[in-house]
């Protein structure tokens, strides 16, 4: 495989302490799955050995070198795939174990959608878990085929065996679809993912049956998951980017006293047409009812750990018609009922 431009995207180093750690993490994690390693990391020009590559040379430039080395060849197309199914828990931090700690298979999904900025800004996850089935989408916000034909697989392999490991009953995948072309020997994937998948799409998309999105993890803990995305929304918000939608962040918080805030509201306020805002925040790899989820995610912490707000006013001032509701919600959130939240 030639060197090609998409893997040197114009993205901006991590400076966040929590990230640089995490890719340190993964490419010594790497190394120990690899059995080639060191003679890898000579050929991408990085230290050896390389399962103890200094923390400060073990950047994103490194990682996508370390790649470029591993893919030489361009023979092996599954073996991102290979290679993500093996990395082991905790290699990527707290996104790892917040998601390990969710109530069930869905809620991890909607959490790692959420927290994926702290893994790569290059890619995005879009939850659908109203439709039916339920279907995730695996999106590249910036990069060419080469990169896709490295990253989809490795993340997907990391994401599908996770869930494997700790899904009650098993993880069932009812259709899968990847971009990369079709390898010389599917059987691998098929194995794999559980199902015949469909090579050659325009995106890698998992569609997964209501009984494995609903199912429980073996790992769930509701406390230890407040823990933890109290500090991954730290790390968050000092590795986000300026995405441009803190204008729209604002207009959803303004509404929600209103009740449920509006595409059609909200674009009105922000003086553009809901087709224009749409695009929008589908560019930004995100969908308006992400948003609203997250700013209600975020006040309802806020307005609980107020013990002079009753939960009917919390449901209130999130825009929500009765506590019930609001109850219901919170829970999808975070695992735990408003009550346990509090106490």
């Amino acid at each position: 495989m030639t060197r090609d431009a998409t893997l040197d995207p114009e993205v901006g180093p991590r400076s966040v302490v929590g990230v640089s750690r995490m890719t340190c993490t993964v490419i010594r994690a790497l190394a120990e799955i690899l059995d080639d390693a060191d003679v890898i990391a000579d050929a991408a020009g990085l230290p050896v050995p390389l399962h103890t590559i200094p923390e400060d040379v073990a950047d994103d430039d490194a990682f996508k070198r370390l790649w470029r080395a591993i893919m030489a060849n361009g023979d092996d197309l599954l073996r991102p795939l290979r290679l993500g199914s093996r990395l082991p828990l905790g290699a990527y931090g707290v996104v790892d174990y917040l998601t390990g700690a969710c109530p069930d298979a869905g809620t991890a999904l909607e959490e790692l959608s959420r927290y994926f900025g702290l893994i790569t800004p290059f890619f995005t996850w879009t939850v659908e878990g109203e439709a039916e089935p339920p279907r995730v989408t695996l999106l590249a916000r910036v990069g060419g085929p080469e990169e896709r034909l490295v990253f989809e697989p490795w993340i997907l392999g990391v994401t599908v065996a996770r869930l494997q490991s700790v899904v009650a009953g098993g993880f069932e995948l009812l259709r899968v679809e990847l971009s990369m072309p079709e390898p010389t020997d599917r059987a691998e994937a098929d194995a794999f993912f559980g199902t015949r998948v469909r090579f050659g799409a325009d995106r890698a998309l998992l569609v997964v049956s209501r009984a494995s999105w609903q199912a429980p993890l073996s790992r769930r803990e509701p406390r230890l998951r407040d823990v933890l995305a109290r500090h991954a929304d730290a790390l968050l918000r000092q590795v986000r980017p300026d995405d441009g939608l803190a204008p729209v962040r604002k207009a959803i918080q303004n509404q929600l006293p209103q009740g449920p805030p509006t595409l059609g509201g909200v674009a009105k306020a922000l003086a553009k047409s809901s087709r224009t805002l749409q695009r929008r925040l589908s560019e930004a790899g995100t969908s308006f009812q992400t948003l609203v989820d997250e700013e209600r995610n975020a006040a309802a912490r806020a307005y609980l750990a107020d013990p002079r707000l009753g939960l009917d006013e919390v449901a209130f001032l999130l825009g929500f018609s009765e506590a019930s509701a609001f109850s219901r919600a919170f829970k999808r959130w975070t695992g735990m009922s408003p009550t346990q939240y509090r106490a």
